[in-house]
């Protein structure tokens, strides 16, 4: 299509508003698909770190049985309180939160070494959060409701909350 010089604006040439509006709505189909793709793999990503972390716990739990002939004791409920026990248990802070105060000759194992971010403050007591900003529950597989019977169970909701069909998301040690 050969452009009409434009002559009364001192142009040689110009866009009509009906090209001007069909680029915008192609470049506005294109940026919506790209957001998209990427809150895709932001949840991928902060999954796929769920599942590494639940990794490493378990493995400092299993040092931990090791070493004291049982995994940690677990809170009455699930949630923050079930986290920080696991906390304190796994960063030598058992002492602190059970009362216990060792001696200065006393070496405290400190079976995890949490990264950046992973742990939050509720009541003045540090517990475990998920990539989610959700803590970690911890079970000892002598509950009555645990999953793994004479293990753990270890899981994250992965931000989907706690009823109906939600489970089905969470991140778990047992599958």
């Amino acid at each position: 299509m050969k452009r009409q010089p434009v002559r009364s604006l001192g142009l040689e040439w110009a866009f009509t508003l009906l090209e001007l509006l069909t680029v915008m709505a192609i470049i506005a189909v294109l940026a919506g698909l790209i957001l998209a793709g990427a809150g895709h793999a932001q949840q991928k990503a902060a999954r796929d770190r769920a599942k590494a972390e639940i990794a490493a716990l378990g493995a400092a739990l299993e040092n931990f049985k090791a070493d004291q002939g049982e995994y940690p004791a677990g809170a009455a409920d699930t949630g923050t309180a079930s986290s920080t026990a696991l906390y304190y248990a796994l960063t030598g802070g058992l002492y602190y939160y059970t009362g216990t105060v060792p001696g200065p000759s006393v070496a405290v194992p400190i079976y995890f070494e949490q990264r950046e971010g992973m742990t939050g403050t509720a009541s003045g007591n540090r517990y475990y959060i998920d990539p989610f900003g959700n803590s970690y529950n911890y079970r000892r597989g002598d509950a009555s409701a645990s999953v793994n019977k004479g293990s753990y169970d270890l899981w994250s909701t992965a931000g989907s909350g706690t009823s109906g069909t939600a489970e089905v998301k969470w991140i778990t040690n047992w599958n």
